[in-house]
């Protein structure tokens, strides 16, 4: 079954698009290995891999369904939205890695003699103790087989330079690949090097040339005002390019094309980047969407053309605008006091009107200098906003994802986006609980959180999803061993109002000179918390919503958690929705939410059990190391752990599937939907 980074912190497998943007591209082959990711976490469908005879070092066994390298030298893990097949270099004894990744048979077209492969590099290693250092690679190309001896000298040579500070380098390379037009061949990617950590590869494409796009249009507009689409191009191609000529067209209408110089068959591995434009703006004169394209053709002789599309949606309906405070903090953490005064100020001053939004805040639990319990089943969530908020230490916050890199007292990223429009809407309709039986408990029952989502506008390709989070209130510590650093101990009123805001001062004043909790390690069992993240299902990344849009109509949804063992007072919960837009900015990936709601326990529903699928419509059962599900073709079978994590999801074939659970220990939580209800089971292994 797919195991998952511990480091890396289990990130989810929602693949992400680039809002109100598609585009066309000349390419014959293409590999992401997303979907391979998503069912099991070995490389398959044709690919064939090899690697050094060691075994690997202890930090890297979590990774590894086996430690053999014979039958695993590379596992597909999940980094940001990206699904790698990740090849060891440490070895026990110290052994030069030579890992091949070697892809199936790929057939060149006869007119595609002359192309350009592109794939992206991820390192991984710096602050985990793996080595931080060159990661060495090369390709090869067969014509003959699959393997060693059928491939000859490489075609290339790169490496990346792996980071102390950071656990993830990333580079992207495209190179020449020409000759081969008309043959049938097999490409290898081979990892090299010892002691530099980890080599991963991903999104292999071969084609005519590579191209990537980058939407720069803005995706909204308003009623009397200009805009002008722009498209920033990132473009390599196998051959003398001197330029590209671009035909841009507006609402079908072809316009004046324009040719932009520059050079584009360069001898770097690297794509050359060039910002094309509508030559006029577009005033927006009326509610209608504003479609327009580009046609982007490079030139040198025979170059196909691509095609970019995109559109500026009017929205018809604005709502106000929720701010969504996602902290990062910790037991042993100093200045997580103030973290606390401001996720409570902004709570009691912002509850949400008719015609302004709420605040709702989140507190990410991480730990410093103690173990903090308050940190179990959310390192995935911690990591990627730690990520996304450009690692600005603790404690810290992000604001609807979108303003970054601040501490959780910078009021004056709540006072702006309070005050902004937001042109979607999420509404929690219901919080479905199964009832708990005597002797039972909420832990491991599995809940339904239905919500209604609404737009402004209308039209098709908006990247939208959805996540639920799952807080606690009133949660305290179990362990006097460890304590809460204070920094504000000898503070007094003036040293808040000059160095946070007036405001904070009576949400922080029992830390501060004469408060009751005035002294630097304030013992944990005196702490109390709210707003503790419990979980994020089925992630940080969320999970697709419909991607067509009436402006004003509701479309319902519903997402499914099972209560992790880590809540310790159900009566305290808060069940949030997390409404997400995806969208890539400046050549950063970008998860601004753009709608929230927040339901409490109070008003939960409770429903008498769930629909148990019986007799020939279903079974699960235990066979030795593997769970056995028998169900109709299409069923889902999802895998949790008691904390609520999501292990796996896999789907009925021929009847029958079986899953293999050799590495797992404890209870899991096997749950098949299929279209005749469900059945939940739990099994210990």
């Amino acid at each position: 079954m797919k195991r998952t980074l511990l480091s890396l912190m289990t990130v989810a497998l929602t693949v992400t698009g680039i809002s109100a943007q598609s585009f066309v591209t000349p390419t014959y082959f293409e590999e992401n290995f997303i979907k391979m990711g998503q069912t099991h976490d070995y490389v398959s469908d044709g690919w064939t891999t090899y690697g050094v005879d060691a075994p690997v070092v202890d930090i890297l066994e979590q990774f590894y369904p086996s430690n053999d390298p014979e039958v695993n030298p590379y596992v597909i893990l999940t980094i940001g939205n990206l699904s790698f097949p990740m090849a060891a270099t440490n070895f026990t004894p110290p052994t030069e890695a030579d890992q091949w990744l070697i892809s199936p048979e790929i057939e060149i077209p006869e007119d595609a003699n002359e192309s350009v492969l592109s794939f992206l590099v991820a390192v991984y290693g710096g602050t985990v103790g793996l080595g931080a250092g060159t990661n060495p690679f090369k390709v090869y190309v067969s014509e003959t087989g699959t393997a060693k001896e059928d491939f000859g000298d490489p075609i290339f040579e790169g490496a990346v330079r792996g980071s102390q500070t950071t656990e993830v380098v990333q580079k992207e390379f495209a190179i020449p690949f020409n000759g081969y037009g008309g043959k049938k061949i097999h490409l290898a990617i081979v990892a090299g090097g010892m002691n530099v950590g980890m080599t991963g590869f991903t999104n292999i494409s071969l084609g005519n040339y590579y191209a990537s796009f980058e939407n720069k249009t803005p995706v909204f507009g308003e009623v009397g005002n200009k805009y002008t689409p722009k498209i920033n191009v990132k473009l390599k191609t196998p051959v003398a390019c001197p330029g590209i000529t671009v035909i841009p067209y507006l609402n079908d209408v072809k316009q004046e094309s324009v040719y932009y110089k520059k050079s584009f068959g360069n001898a770097t591995s690297s794509p050359s980047f060039q910002l094309v434009e509508l030559k006029d703006y577009i005033s927006i004169d009326n509610n209608e969407t504003v479609f327009y394209q580009f046609d982007i053709i490079p030139d040198y002789e025979g170059a196909p053309t691509s095609k970019v599309f995109g559109s500026i949606n009017i929205p018809e309906y604005s709502y106000p605008n929720n701010v969504v405070v996602e902290e990062v903090t910790a037991s042993g953490c100093g200045w997580c006091p103030s973290g606390i005064g401001s996720l409570e100020y902004y709570h009691d001053t912002y509850p949400g009107t008719e015609t302004q939004g709420k605040v709702i805040g989140i507190g990410i639990h991480g730990y410093v200098n103690y173990y903090d319990p308050m940190s179990e089943g959310v390192s995935e969530y911690l990591y990627q906003v730690v990520t996304l908020n450009e690692y600005t230490g603790y404690p810290q916050a992000i604001f609807n994802r979108s303003t970054r890199a601040l501490q959780p007292h910078s009021i004056s990223a709540v006072e702006q986006q309070i005050e902004e429009k937001s042109y979607s809407q999420a509404e929690i309709t219901s919080v479905e609980v199964p009832e708990v039986g005597e002797g039972e408990t909420v832990h491991g029952k599995e809940v339904k959180v239905k919500f209604d989502v609404r737009n402004g506008y209308s039209g098709q390709g908006i990247d939208l999803s959805a996540c639920v989070v799952l807080l606690e209130n009133g949660v305290t510590g179990n362990n006097s061993g460890y304590s809460q650093e204070n920094y504000l101990y000898n503070r007094d009123r003036s040293f808040i109002n000059s160095n946070y805001g007036a405001w904070l001062y009576p949400y922080v004043e029992k830390y501060c000179v004469g408060g009751e909790l005035a002294v630097d390690q304030i013992p944990f069992e005196k702490m109390v918390y709210n707003h503790v993240a419990r979980g994020i299902y089925p992630g940080f990344f969320g999970e697709k919503l419909s991607s067509e849009w009436k402006a004003g109509e509701t479309q319902s949804f519903d997402l499914k958690f099972t209560v992790p063992q880590t809540i310790q007072n159900w009566e305290n919960t808060e069940v949030i929705v997390l409404l997400i837009r995806n969208t890539i900015e400046n050549n950063v990936e970008k998860y601004p939410i753009v709608g929230s709601d927040n339901f409490k326990a109070a008003d939960y529903t409770t429903v008498s059990g769930v629909k148990v699928v019986t007799g020939d419509d279903g079974s699960i059962a235990r066979d030795g190391e593997n769970i056995v599900i028998t169900a109709e073709n299409g069923s889902v079978v999802t895998l949790y752990n008691v904390e609520g994590m999501n292990l796996g999801r896999y789907t009925v074939t021929e009847g029958r599937t079986a899953i293999n659970v050799a590495e797992l220990n404890g209870m899991v939580i096997v749950k098949v939907d299929s279209a005749k209800g469900t059945v939940s089971r739990k099994l210990v292994f």
